[in-house]
């Protein structure tokens, strides 16, 4: 066996800060890992967005990145979600929350008693009955306790941030680590002649390496014919102050060229706006902002970011709009994956097959989430949404939409990064109303479940009326934080 001695990573942005401090964490000191940072602009790490999941906060733990460290180091904040407002042809509106599994009662879904309750009801949804929903209206947080049987304990959150700002931690990190980082840009890769052991830096320096892990920003060259169905997007970045956080939520509206997202952080709001390249996206109506970065980028996928003994990671190997947390999302699962089938040889054939399997199906099921904001029937109102709708909808997705649609049974596929709840309640904002509910509902007489839907409705409304404003809770805790750790 030939064992892998010097792991190199390309990229100063995001994903390569993580997949080098990552690498650090959890690999053997035997194992050389150098970073080359590029001198290139990372303007392309908008693109991931400013919203986590709930899972980050673990994710980055394992890093040995604490929630006091983010928070004293960077303006994040906390986050409950994202809010749709002014969605589809219909101008829908709904929330799509952070929060833990809705209770079964007798083996049947919470939403069946709800579509019970509301009978014949053309709209209806869960939000009376989610925790987090009723905060995010209020503007209140507060952690959710351990071990205690109350609303609060139901929610669950991520965060409000910025690429650049959790990179900087992240680098900070690397100064300490096993890391050498390395300045310099590396001329493209040729990944046509097989294995490529020597990496060629436009100083005419040269770095062998073992195993490369690519995650500079995406170019027209790395965008090719194994990239199906990808169409290129455009997006303006802006910053607007303020005196202090205004919310736990972000909000995602419909423009008339495409969609804009406003998320706020403790000293400003940051606005992103998405359109077709052929349009422009602007926010007149905003006063105040300035524009901070543009950037473009083609959405979709390589079908083999793993060949030979090079990896693309991140935007490299794919990109997806950060409509939802899903961009943070992939990138963490495409961490985790790395790390898990690192190799342990220069021959490393069916690490990658296994790799580029798992990337596929994680891509294609976050996107799928993404693609049921579009409905088949809609008719596209401007060139983003043509390149969308231009899209079919795959098979698994009408598969979820027609059950869900029918009797309100909600499908879920292998290794999905959503949840149930997440699609029940994208469904249900989307206007896909069910026809029938569960009949195991009607073990239990109306009276039941109305009294039952009014004590969880009535508990939540009493918990969010004695949780503090988020600027007041957050001001409480950073005085902590600044007193605990300095």
């Amino acid at each position: 066996m030939d064992p892998i001695r010097k792991i190199v990573i390309l990229g100063n942005g995001l994903a390569g800060h993580l997949s080098a401090l990552a690498l650090a964490k959890r690999l053997p000191q035997s194992i050389e890992l150098i970073l080359v940072k590029s001198n290139e602009t990372v303007a392309q790490d908008v693109f991931y967005g400013n919203l986590t999941p709930s899972s980050t906060y673990d994710f980055l733990l394992g890093l040995g990145i604490t929630e006091p460290e983010l928070l004293l180091s960077t303006q994040t904040s906390f986050s409950l979600g994202t809010a749709y407002e002014n969605w589809g042809p219909n101008a829908r509106q709904w929330t799509q929350a952070f929060h833990r599994p809705l209770p079964i009662h007798d083996g049947v879904k919470f939403h069946h008693y709800v579509k019970r309750h509301k009978k014949d009801a053309n709209e209806w949804d869960l939000s009376p009955y989610i925790m987090s929903i009723e905060a995010a209206k209020k503007g209140v947080f507060a952690h959710p306790p351990e071990g205690k049987n109350i609303p609060l304990a139901s929610i669950e959150y991520g965060y409000h941030f910025t690429p650049d700002e959790l990179t900087a931690v992240i680098a900070k990190h690397l100064e300490n680590s096993a890391v050498k980082v390395i300045d310099g840009t590396p001329e493209p890769l040729k990944h046509t002649e097989g294995q490529i052991t020597t990496i060629h830096l436009k100083s005419r320096e040269s770095i062998e390496a073992d195993f490369i892990i690519d995650c500079t920003s995406q170019s027209r060259e790395s965008v090719d014919d194994t990239w199906p169905d990808s169409h290129k997007v455009s997006a303006s970045f802006y910053t607007l102050a303020q005196d202090e956080i205004s919310s736990v939520i972000r909000t995602v509206k419909q423009t008339k060229y495409g969609w804009r997202s406003e998320t706020p952080l403790r000293n400003r709001l940051e606005v992103f706006c998405l359109s077709h390249p052929n349009d422009t996206n602007t926010i007149d109506e905003i006063k105040g902002v300035s524009l901070s970065k543009k950037s473009r980028i083609f959405v979709g996928r390589s079908v083999s970011p793993w060949t030979n003994n090079v990896v693309k990671l991140g935007h490299n190997a794919g990109a997806i709009e950060p409509l939802t947390p899903a961009p943070i999302i992939l990138l963490q699962h495409d961490i985790d994956r790395l790390t898990d089938l690192i190799p342990t040889s220069k021959n490393m054939h069916v690490e990658a097959k296994e790799y580029n399997r798992r990337y596929i199906q994680d891509f294609d099921n976050a996107d799928m989430f993404q693609r049921a904001f579009y409905l088949p029937q809609n008719v596209p109102q401007n060139n983003y949404q043509a390149a969308v709708l231009s899209r079919p909808i795959p098979p698994k997705l009408q598969t979820k939409l027609t059950q869900f649609k029918s009797r309100g049974t909600c499908v879920l596929f292998d290794n999905e990064p959503f949840t149930e709840e997440d699609w029940t309640v994208l469904h249900l904002g989307m206007g896909l109303i069910p026809e029938r509910y569960d009949l195991l509902t009607e073990r239990l007489s109306d009276e039941h479940i109305t009294q039952m839907l009014s004590n969880m409705n009535r508990a939540i409304i009493q918990m969010g009326a004695k949780m503090p404003p988020i600027n007041v809770y957050m001001a409480g805790l950073l005085k902590f934080l600044k007193d605990k750790h300095g």
